[in-house]
């Protein structure tokens, strides 16, 4: 196809020339394909084609830089096409070639149309080709060579997905560089392997760059969150450390930063910091805060608001049901004294050098002195400085002077002495200030250190009990009832509500307990339900109470269904045991049944298959029992040998698993389905030691608990049949498991109820109980009673003294919202910093502060 010329010092190995028109899809792949044919990776290129469209620049002479490029032009391709043939540019570009160039240098590249070679003539067939331009029709002096490429479909333009394309290309190749094709062909298949193993080793590379650096940003990620993460932590701790110093007497600030430290980190730190803050000073109900120093205090009569005067003569009405603030027209200096008129409506203020002042509490404006009526103040015949009145001024208090510091209680009506008792020594505070109830029944007293609530029982003396949460008082106020304390210390106020159980402890119920209750033994049925039972077993019959009113059932040992519907007692004639069973028809309780069991000693008892059966644990004869309660026939005997008279049972509330325990300390799992029973050992594979006090399960089956005679607590888990938790913090009369709250409550012999986390064995706090108030008993734990709620975050607890039944919520939430309700404010983030002793993070800063101010 060369004749052998060649054109040395050419800028370009081959001139294209085409038509824009036909060949606007091929000429740039056949350039392409041309210049990098057989090339080694690292080169651009091996030849330089010029195409118009690539290498003419925007001159004024088109044909000038086009005669030029075909002057360094080694060889000529023509794309041949109908089009091309009719192009003038074509056919002047072919004219100029065939004037200075050797035909045997221009190649044919068949893109479009026919080509016929006339073999008679020696020329192109003018009648059949249609794709020549007229220059080149006769130019040939023999048939030319020429590539066909009509059959090649656009999306296959390279020279490694097309046949025809590749000898096309490598035979031009062949020609303009006089290299055989076969091996120009071989050269670009190693080449192009070649490039694909560079290309694989390159891709390999940057993937192993970007895994390395994938997995160190993953691995820096990490521990940018761990460090955060640990610092979290750190944060969190410290202001749950911060939270417990602080309880007894900057309760408010204890508050904010538990409810802080679990924001930033729940673990059990900082679960039983917000419990402590929850739990504590239960009587305080909610602080109020001013920006200005306190120096005068009055209640309402009805407790419903507190009115205070500031330092700045400002006066203010405090709403105590909610803390909200409403400024009053006040003095110009000082306030040094506060009266509330008789019909609880006006306030009457004083300042040092100004008449006094009347405020309407109702409208918030001044009012005529002349028009509104205070109660006269005659002080009684008494002995002591000077005192205060009660806000109905019928009561008079104040301390003898004399050196006995005692307190004395006054009507002023008659001047008679109802109260004298001594308050007990102060923390180093100097002098009392008092606050008499309208009934004249209770005291308050305080000074800088302490605040002290004396309540007079019927037919005796005051009983006193000390305040916590804050560190004194030098103002307090009590409405007539006596139920409703304000205590005022700088620019805080304390509101307490002397007659509440707690923030997270309400009563449900109030009944009169029984002359002495270690006679009987006491309970809730039907936890579960918005009215709760309260029963009392008196050994042969029960008496249930709901709404304040009673019911007796025969026989004693009542077992309860878990909405309180049945009940089965068990009377016990003539060494005959008889279930009975009862029924609730919405108003009381009636007998359905009476199932004679002969010689049935029932130590344990529950409900199973949906209340139709019931799971009785026979000791005497060394067996459990399923009777049928509908007819009382015993369904299964399973015979358990390990069971004894003296065993103490219990049976969990579904009915699946019966534990019982042994005088030598051994504890038995019986499966109350089929009798498979295990022995429960203790951590180091030994008896529990000490005999069995108290012996329980949950409703769900899921945990048994032992107390032991020593006090000591041991719980197990009964999927794995291993102690979770062993306490040895004091001596308890009970334990209770609530799994589902992840709690643990043991009650102590002194009434204090004991809560602790079960996963940790980290103990949450103590709730105070009133369990009694009668004087001389002893060991008022014994008559505190505990029962989960199942299927809630809620345990009740009964004291059977009173009898009162209180419910505890035991849900994180409720103890956060209670306190930052008592807080009555936000944390500041100056507070925070000073805290923590650094700048805290944004992301802490956000969780930090989550109460609303």
């Amino acid at each position: 196809m060369s004749d052998g010329e060649e054109a040395s010092g050419c800028a370009y190995d081959a001139f294209l020339s085409y038509s824009q028109a036909a060949g606007e899809r091929l000429a740039p792949a056949l350039q392409r394909a041309v210049e990098t044919f057989a090339k080694p990776w690292y080169r651009r290129r091996n030849l330089r084609v010029f195409r118009d469209s690539t290498h003419v620049p925007m001159t004024s002479s088109l044909w000038g830089t086009i005669e030029s490029a075909l002057a360094e032009s080694s060889c000529f391709i023509l794309m041949a096409s109908p089009k091309a043939a009719e192009s003038p540019w074509v056919n002047r570009e072919v004219e100029w070639w065939l004037r200075h160039r050797p035909v045997s240098r221009l190649y044919i590249v068949l893109a479009e149309g026919e080509l016929s070679w006339d073999t008679a003539r020696g020329e192109f067939d003018r009648r059949r080709s249609d794709a020549l331009p007229p220059a080149l029709l006769g130019a040939f002096p023999s048939e030319p060579w020429w590539g066909d490429l009509r059959r090649i479909r656009p999306e296959r333009l390279t020279v490694r997905r097309d046949a025809d394309f590749l000898s096309c290309v490598a035979s031009l190749v062949a020609s303009l560089t006089g290299r055989p094709k076969d091996d120009l062909i071989g050269e670009e298949l190693r080449q192009h392997r070649r490039t694909k193993r560079i290309a694989a080793a390159a891709v390999a590379t940057v993937t192993a760059l970007a895994v390395t650096a994938t997995i160190a940003a993953v691995v820096a990620v990490q521990q940018r969150d761990q460090a955060r993460r640990a610092a979290d932590v750190a944060t969190a701790r410290l202001l749950a450390s911060s939270a417990g110093r602080d309880l007894a007497d900057r309760l408010d600030l204890a508050a904010l930063e538990a409810v802080a430290g679990h924001a930033v980190d729940v673990s059990s730190e900082t679960r039983a910091a917000l419990f402590q803050a929850a739990a504590a000073s239960p009587l305080l109900e909610r602080f109020v805060h001013t920006d200005v120093r306190l120096t005068a205090l009055t209640v309402t009569p009805d407790g419903s608001h507190a009115v205070v005067g500031g330092e700045d003569g400002s006066l203010r009405r405090v709403r105590l049901a909610d803390g909200s603030v409403t400024r009053l027209p006040g003095m110009d200096s000082e306030t040094t004294d506060l009266r509330i008129s008789a019909d609880g409506h006006h306030v009457a203020a004083w300042a040092y050098g100004q008449a006094p002042r009347i405020v309407d509490l109702t409208t918030g404006r001044a009012a005529e002195p002349g028009a509104v009526s205070f109660p006269r103040r005659e002080r009684p015949a008494a002995d002591g400085a000077t005192g205060v009145f009660s806000a109905n001024e019928r009561y008079y208090v104040n301390v003898d002077d004399t050196g006995t510091g005692r307190v004395r209680v006054h009507r002023t009506t008659d001047g008679r002495r109802v109260a004298d008792f001594a308050p007990p020594a102060d923390d180093g505070g100097t002098g009392w200030d008092l606050a008499v109830s309208g009934d004249g029944a209770r005291v308050a007293v305080g000074n800088q250190t302490m605040v002290q609530v004396f309540s007079e029982r019927p037919g005796g003396s005051p009983v006193p009990g000390r305040l916590t949460g804050v560190p004194g008082a030098r103002l307090l106020a009590l409405d007539n009832a006596g139920r409703r304390l304000v205590t005022a210390t700088g620019q805080r106020l304390a509101v307490w509500d002397l007659g509440r159980r707690g923030r997270i402890v309400r009563s449900l119920a109030r009944l009169p307990g029984p002359d002495d209750p270690s006679f009987s033994r006491s309970g809730v049925a039907g936890a579960s339900t918005s009215r709760p039972f309260i029963w009392t077993d008196q050994g042969t019959s029960t008496t249930v109470a709901r709404n304040g009113g009673k019911q007796e059932l025969t026989g004693g040992g009542p077992v309860f269904t878990a909405d309180a519907r049945r009940v089965v007692t068990h009377d016990y004639t003539n060494d005959t045991a008889v279930l009975i069973v009862w029924v609730w028809n919405g108003d009381r309780y009636q007998q359905r049944a009476r199932l004679p069991l002969p010689s049935y000693e029932t130590s344990a008892l529950s409900f199973t298959r949906g209340d139709s059966e019931a799971l009785a644990m026979d000791a005497s004869r060394k067996r459990l029992v399923r009777v049928r309660l509908r007819d009382g026939e015993v369904l299964r005997r399973i015979r358990v040998p390990e069971l004894t008279p003296d065993s103490r049972g219990a049976v969990s509330g579904n009915g699946e698993y019966v534990a019982f325990g042994h005088d030598n300390g051994s504890v038995t799992l019986v499966k109350g389905e089929d009798g498979d029973s295990v022995t429960l050992w203790r951590k180091d594979r030994r008896a529990v030691g000490a005999g069995i006090a108290d012996i329980g399960m949950d409703h769900r089956g899921l945990t048994v608990s032992v107390v032991l005679e020593d006090g000591e607590v041991v719980v197990w888990d009964v999927a794995s049949r291993r102690p979770g938790r062993e306490l040895h913090a004091g001596r308890f009369v009970k334990v209770v498991t609530l799994p589902a709250a992840n709690v643990i409550t043991g009650v102590r012999v002194d009434g204090t109820v004991d809560l602790w986390e079960f996963d940790s064995g980290r103990k949450l706090g103590s709730l105070s109980v009133p369990v009694a108030d009668q004087v001389g008993w002893r060991e008022p734990g014994t008559y505190l009673f505990v029962t989960e709620v199942p299927g809630s975050h809620r345990m009740l607890l009964l004291a059977a003294a009173r009898i009162e039944l209180l419910s505890v919520d035991l849900r994180e939430g409720v103890w956060r919202q209670a306190a930052c309700g008592l807080a009555g404010r936000r944390l500041g983030a100056a507070e925070l910093e000073d805290i923590i002793g650094a700048r805290p993070a944004e992301r802490v800063m956000s969780r930090a502060l989550p109460c609303a101010s």
